[in-house]
Protein backbone atom coordinates (compact mmCIF):
# COMPACT_ATOMS: atom_id res chain seq x y z
CA UNK A 1 0.00 0.00 0.00
CA UNK A 2 0.95 3.67 -0.22
CA UNK A 3 -0.33 5.67 2.74
CA UNK A 4 -1.54 9.10 1.62
CA UNK A 5 -3.13 10.27 4.86
CA UNK A 6 -3.88 9.27 8.44
CA UNK A 7 -6.10 6.17 8.55
CA UNK A 8 -8.06 4.99 11.56
CA UNK A 9 -6.36 2.50 13.87
CA UNK A 10 -8.11 -0.30 11.97
CA UNK A 11 -7.09 0.51 8.40
CA UNK A 12 -8.05 -2.50 6.29
CA UNK A 13 -5.66 -3.41 3.53
CA UNK A 14 -7.00 -6.85 2.70
CA UNK A 15 -9.36 -9.39 4.25
CA UNK A 16 -12.78 -10.94 4.63
CA UNK A 17 -13.23 -10.91 8.42
CA UNK A 18 -15.93 -8.42 9.44
CA UNK A 19 -15.84 -8.74 13.23
CA UNK A 20 -17.87 -11.91 13.65
CA UNK A 21 -17.65 -15.48 12.40
CA UNK A 22 -14.52 -16.62 10.58
CA UNK A 23 -12.06 -15.03 8.19
CA UNK A 24 -8.79 -13.09 7.99
CA UNK A 25 -7.74 -9.45 7.91
CA UNK A 26 -4.49 -7.56 7.33
CA UNK A 27 -4.55 -3.99 8.57
CA UNK A 28 -2.37 -1.04 9.44
CA UNK A 29 -2.46 0.01 13.10
CA UNK A 30 -2.00 3.32 14.86
CA UNK A 31 1.31 2.05 16.30
CA UNK A 32 2.79 1.87 12.79
CA UNK A 33 2.61 -1.92 12.41
CA UNK A 34 0.83 -4.28 10.10
CA UNK A 35 -1.47 -6.68 11.95
CA UNK A 36 -2.70 -10.11 10.89
CA UNK A 37 -5.98 -11.34 12.34
CA UNK A 38 -6.96 -14.98 11.83
CA UNK A 39 -10.37 -16.10 13.07
CA UNK A 40 -11.11 -19.80 12.72
CA UNK A 41 -14.05 -21.97 13.61
CA UNK A 42 -12.46 -22.95 16.93
CA UNK A 43 -9.98 -20.19 17.79
CA UNK A 44 -8.12 -17.07 16.71
CA UNK A 45 -4.64 -15.59 16.43
CA UNK A 46 -3.31 -12.05 16.11
CA UNK A 47 0.21 -11.05 15.09
CA UNK A 48 1.87 -7.70 14.39
CA UNK A 49 4.92 -6.91 12.28
CA UNK A 50 6.91 -3.70 12.40
CA UNK A 51 7.18 -2.34 8.87
CA UNK A 52 8.93 0.47 7.02
CA UNK A 53 7.21 3.74 6.14
CA UNK A 54 9.84 5.61 4.12
CA UNK A 55 8.13 6.45 0.84
CA UNK A 56 9.44 3.42 -1.07
CA UNK A 57 7.62 0.28 -2.13
CA UNK A 58 7.83 -2.63 0.32
CA UNK A 59 6.75 -6.24 -0.13
CA UNK A 60 4.88 -8.32 2.46
CA UNK A 61 3.98 -12.00 2.36
CA UNK A 62 2.29 -14.13 5.02
CA UNK A 63 2.36 -17.91 4.73
CA UNK A 64 0.60 -20.68 6.67
CA UNK A 65 1.39 -24.41 6.94
CA UNK A 66 -1.68 -26.32 8.16
CA UNK A 67 0.40 -29.43 8.95
CA UNK A 68 2.40 -27.57 11.61
CA UNK A 69 -0.18 -24.81 12.33
CA UNK A 70 2.58 -22.22 11.82
CA UNK A 71 2.28 -18.88 10.04
CA UNK A 72 5.21 -16.69 9.05
CA UNK A 73 5.74 -13.08 8.03
CA UNK A 74 8.10 -12.22 5.15
CA UNK A 75 9.25 -8.64 4.62
CA UNK A 76 11.07 -7.61 1.45
CA UNK A 77 11.93 -11.21 0.66
CA UNK A 78 13.29 -12.11 4.10
CA UNK A 79 11.58 -14.59 6.42
CA UNK A 80 10.62 -13.16 9.79
CA UNK A 81 8.29 -13.65 12.74
CA UNK A 82 6.50 -16.98 13.13
CA UNK A 83 3.47 -17.90 15.21
CA UNK A 84 0.93 -20.62 15.84
CA UNK A 85 -2.69 -20.75 14.72
CA UNK A 86 -4.81 -23.72 15.76
CA UNK A 87 -8.24 -22.20 15.17
CA UNK A 88 -9.13 -24.40 12.21
CA UNK A 89 -10.93 -23.39 9.04
CA UNK A 90 -10.98 -19.62 8.32
CA UNK A 91 -13.30 -19.93 5.33
CA UNK A 92 -16.19 -17.45 5.33
CA UNK A 93 -19.08 -16.34 3.14
CA UNK A 94 -18.08 -12.69 3.61
CA UNK A 95 -16.80 -10.79 0.57
CA UNK A 96 -13.07 -10.17 0.24
CA UNK A 97 -12.42 -6.44 0.60
CA UNK A 98 -9.44 -4.20 -0.05
CA UNK A 99 -9.18 -0.61 1.19
CA UNK A 100 -11.86 -0.65 3.92
CA UNK A 101 -14.11 -2.95 5.94
CA UNK A 102 -17.27 -1.25 4.69
CA UNK A 103 -18.65 2.21 3.91
CA UNK A 104 -18.04 3.54 7.41
CA UNK A 105 -15.14 1.62 8.98
CA UNK A 106 -11.59 0.43 8.40
CA UNK A 107 -10.67 3.29 6.07
CA UNK A 108 -7.32 2.90 4.36
CA UNK A 109 -6.14 6.03 2.56
CA UNK A 110 -3.37 4.60 0.44
CA UNK A 111 -2.34 2.30 -2.40
CA UNK A 112 -2.03 -1.45 -2.99
CA UNK A 113 -0.31 -3.34 -5.79
CA UNK A 114 -0.03 -6.93 -7.04
CA UNK A 115 -2.29 -8.58 -4.44
CA UNK A 116 -2.01 -12.39 -4.55
CA UNK A 117 -3.80 -15.13 -2.62
CA UNK A 118 -2.67 -18.77 -2.69
CA UNK A 119 -4.11 -22.06 -1.45
CA UNK A 120 -0.66 -23.30 -0.48
CA UNK A 121 2.20 -22.23 1.73
CA UNK A 122 4.74 -20.32 -0.34
CA UNK A 123 8.34 -21.31 0.25
CA UNK A 124 10.97 -18.74 1.18
CA UNK A 125 12.31 -19.16 -2.35
CA UNK A 126 8.86 -18.38 -3.80
CA UNK A 127 8.58 -15.23 -1.69
CA UNK A 128 12.08 -14.20 -2.74
CA UNK A 129 11.10 -14.54 -6.39
CA UNK A 130 8.01 -12.38 -5.89
CA UNK A 131 10.04 -9.73 -4.10
CA UNK A 132 12.75 -9.76 -6.77
CA UNK A 133 10.08 -9.53 -9.50
CA UNK A 134 11.54 -12.77 -10.87
CA UNK A 135 9.54 -15.85 -11.82
CA UNK A 136 5.76 -15.43 -11.72
CA UNK A 137 4.63 -17.86 -9.00
CA UNK A 138 1.29 -19.22 -10.25
CA UNK A 139 0.97 -22.66 -8.63
CA UNK A 140 -2.19 -22.67 -6.45
CA UNK A 141 -2.69 -18.97 -7.11
CA UNK A 142 -6.45 -18.59 -6.64
CA UNK A 143 -6.81 -14.81 -6.90
CA UNK A 144 -4.47 -12.17 -8.35
CA UNK A 145 -5.20 -8.45 -8.58
CA UNK A 146 -2.64 -6.60 -10.69
CA UNK A 147 -4.59 -3.28 -10.89
CA UNK A 148 -3.57 -2.73 -14.51
CA UNK A 149 -7.05 -1.76 -15.80
CA UNK A 150 -6.47 2.01 -15.46
CA UNK A 151 -10.19 2.71 -15.78
CA UNK A 152 -13.68 1.33 -15.35
CA UNK A 153 -15.34 -0.02 -12.22
CA UNK A 154 -13.97 -3.58 -12.31
CA UNK A 155 -10.77 -4.92 -10.77
CA UNK A 156 -9.82 -8.04 -12.71
CA UNK A 157 -8.70 -11.32 -11.18
CA UNK A 158 -6.07 -12.48 -13.66
CA UNK A 159 -6.41 -16.16 -12.69
CA UNK A 160 -8.79 -18.56 -14.44
CA UNK A 161 -11.12 -18.31 -11.43
CA UNK A 162 -12.28 -14.88 -12.62
CA UNK A 163 -13.03 -13.59 -9.12
CA UNK A 164 -13.27 -10.01 -10.30
CA UNK A 165 -13.89 -7.20 -7.84
CA UNK A 166 -15.99 -4.07 -8.12
CA UNK A 167 -15.15 -0.77 -6.50
CA UNK A 168 -17.24 1.49 -4.29
CA UNK A 169 -16.72 5.27 -4.00
CA UNK A 170 -14.23 5.43 -6.83
CA UNK A 171 -10.76 4.38 -5.76
CA UNK A 172 -8.41 5.35 -8.57
CA UNK A 173 -5.48 3.94 -10.49
CA UNK A 174 -2.06 5.45 -9.90
CA UNK A 175 0.99 5.45 -12.17
CA UNK A 176 3.18 4.96 -9.07
CA UNK A 177 3.47 1.16 -8.92
CA UNK A 178 5.65 -1.66 -7.63
CA UNK A 179 4.78 -4.15 -10.36
CA UNK A 180 3.61 -3.32 -13.87
CA UNK A 181 2.36 0.16 -14.72
CA UNK A 182 -0.42 0.97 -12.25
CA UNK A 183 -1.49 0.45 -8.64
CA UNK A 184 -4.80 1.06 -6.85
CA UNK A 185 -5.20 4.26 -4.80
CA UNK A 186 -7.88 4.18 -2.08
CA UNK A 187 -7.43 7.77 -0.92
CA UNK A 188 -10.32 9.17 -2.96
CA UNK A 189 -13.14 8.65 -0.43
CA UNK A 190 -16.47 10.14 -1.54
CA UNK A 191 -18.72 12.15 0.76
CA UNK A 192 -17.08 10.79 3.90
CA UNK A 193 -17.68 7.17 2.87
CA UNK A 194 -14.78 4.79 2.38
CA UNK A 195 -13.42 3.74 -1.00
CA UNK A 196 -12.85 0.00 -1.37
CA UNK A 197 -12.83 -2.98 -3.71
CA UNK A 198 -15.17 -5.88 -2.94
CA UNK A 199 -14.91 -9.43 -4.31
CA UNK A 200 -18.03 -11.62 -3.85
CA UNK A 201 -17.64 -14.92 -2.05
CA UNK A 202 -17.08 -17.93 -4.28
CA UNK A 203 -16.07 -21.54 -3.71
CA UNK A 204 -12.87 -20.94 -5.67
CA UNK A 205 -11.60 -18.49 -3.04
CA UNK A 206 -12.36 -20.65 -0.01
CA UNK A 207 -9.42 -21.01 2.42
CA UNK A 208 -9.52 -24.25 4.41
CA UNK A 209 -5.89 -25.37 4.67
CA UNK A 210 -2.49 -24.00 3.65
CA UNK A 211 -2.51 -20.42 2.39
CA UNK A 212 -0.33 -17.44 1.52
CA UNK A 213 -1.01 -13.74 0.95
CA UNK A 214 1.36 -11.44 -0.93
CA UNK A 215 1.13 -7.72 -1.68
CA UNK A 216 3.14 -4.51 -2.09
CA UNK A 217 2.81 -1.21 -0.23
CA UNK A 218 4.56 2.15 -0.15
CA UNK A 219 4.16 4.71 2.62
CA UNK A 220 5.99 7.84 3.68
CA UNK A 221 4.27 8.15 7.09
CA UNK A 222 3.15 5.65 9.69
CA UNK A 223 -0.62 5.39 10.27
CA UNK A 224 -2.09 7.35 13.17
CA UNK A 225 -5.26 6.87 15.17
Amino acid sequence: YNQNGSPFSDARLLGDYNGSGTGFAIRATSSGDLQLDLQGASGSATSTRAVTFDGTWQHVAITFDSATNQYQWHFNGSAGTTGSFTGGNINTSNPLRMGAVDLSSGDFDGQLDDVRLYTRELTSSDVGELYALGADITSNLFAHYEFEENGGATVTDSTANNNDGSWTNAPSWSGDSAVGTYSMDFASDVGGSQAFVSVPDDASIDIDGDFAFSFWYNSSTAPSS
